[in-house]
């Protein structure tokens, strides 16, 4: 069997990726490879193991590609600087930078569920003027008494694409998601506003596919080979995006950067997308009142919020916010939902059976610190 051979048999493997979706290794390659006990490697010495801990659960939020586009600078011990790297950006899908905020939003939310854990409280305010700034949001992070915290949802928690049940969310497990959430609305898989989402997410990918810089910036980001994998810790792998198998190990062993800018993965990957959107339990936009800093860090915060709920209902959640950063359909979503804010995130929702454990890549704590 030649390499054209293996890859047309593996092709029903071939999956889609999108930049909010918040989403992930190369095949065998998965996060508990990496024990939490080695996040410090030296840079990390100036943190106490509470606030090592800390982070690490904060760096298990979602971002686009999985680019992990947080770094902390340590000011004091106690006094931190959230910022994002430029190199972890994604400017083809997200040239204003609006995913990074909602991702750093995500890592905030984390940390402070971590410190209300281990006894701390965070006070944060926006610094940055333009979301292109590397230094966003100024930390305080206050002693106060331990509160009980679900660290566990934040370790499990899993972006998942595939097999979804067609089964519309039930209204008690809807509520539990949603309770004290703002800016969320549910679209049923029978309602008009499902099949708008479903249809303009497929023409998105579409749109998206044949645009050469944006192909291209996911072929930057997927890690094929074990040995990137490791070497990066972040970006989009076989496991995390549940290739399995066969087709896995095709993919690990003979696919490359280039394999993903061939019109052969473009069109598996379409056809992918087609049957994703067709199936779940339908679909969650979650909106905010403009798109100022402040709105995307809290609308981060709220989606994560949401993530964190998921799980212990079944309940899985793949971003495919494609609709948001293609013309026409970035300003045009809100209005024809009628939901009357900013859809800052669309994500496609279903029941899960079974929901496997989190397995994407993450970079030592080390690696996004600096100590000043």
């Amino acid at each position: 069997m030649n390499r054209r051979e293996f890859l047309g048999f593996a092709g029903k493997g071939i999956f889609t990726v999108s930049a909010a979706g918040l989403m992930q290794g190369c095949g065998e390659v998965v996060r508990s490879d990496f024990p939490e006990a080695q996040q410090e490697d030296g840079r990390g010495s100036a943190l106490s193991r509470d606030f090592l801990d800390m982070l690490y659960l904060a760096s298990l939020a979602p971002s686009g590609h999985n680019a992990q586009p947080w770094t902390i600078r340590i000011k004091k011990a106690q006094h931190w600087i959230l910022g994002s790297k430029p190199e972890r950006w994604l400017p083809a899908v997200d040239p204003n930078n609006r995913e990074v905020l909602l991702s750093l939003g995500a890592f905030l939310e984390n940390l402070a569920v971590a410190s209300q854990a281990k006894g701390y409280h965070l006070e944060y305010g926006i610094i940055a003027i333009n979301p292109e700034n590397t230094d966003i949001c100024e930390i305080n992070v206050v002693k106060a008494p331990p509160q009980e915290a679900d660290i566990e949802a934040i370790k499990k928690r899993r972006t998942l694409r595939l097999r979804f049940m067609n089964r519309e969310i039930k209204g008690d497990d809807l509520r539990y998601l949603t309770a004290g959430i703002s800016g969320t609305s549910y679209f049923p898989p029978s309602s008009s506003g499902a099949r708008y989402l479903s249809t303009g997410t497929f023409e998105a990918n579409r749109q998206q596919t044949l645009r050469k810089a944006a192909q291209e910036e996911l072929a930057n980001w997927i890690r094929w080979s074990d040995r990137d994998a490791k070497r990066y810790r972040n970006g989009l792998t076989t496991a995390g995006l549940e290739l399995e198998g066969f087709p896995a190990w095709v993919a690990r062993y003979f696919y490359n950067r280039k394999t993903v800018l061939t019109d052969d993965f473009k069109r598996r990957t379409l056809a992918l997308v087609r049957d994703e959107v067709n199936s779940g339990g339908g679909w969650i936009t979650l909106s905010c009142p403009n798109g100022e800093i402040s709105s995307l860090i809290e609308a981060g915060r709220i989606f994560e919020r949401l993530f964190l709920r998921a799980r212990s209902r079944g309940i899985a959640i793949h971003p495919m916010s494609q609709m948001l950063e293609e013309d026409p359909w970035r300003n045009e979503v809100a209005g024809n939902l009628g939901v009357g804010q900013s859809v800052q995130l669309i994500l496609r929702v279903g029941y899960r059976n079974p929901y496997p454990d989190p397995v994407s890549l993450r970079m030592p704590v080390a690696w996004f610190t600096e100590v000043h």
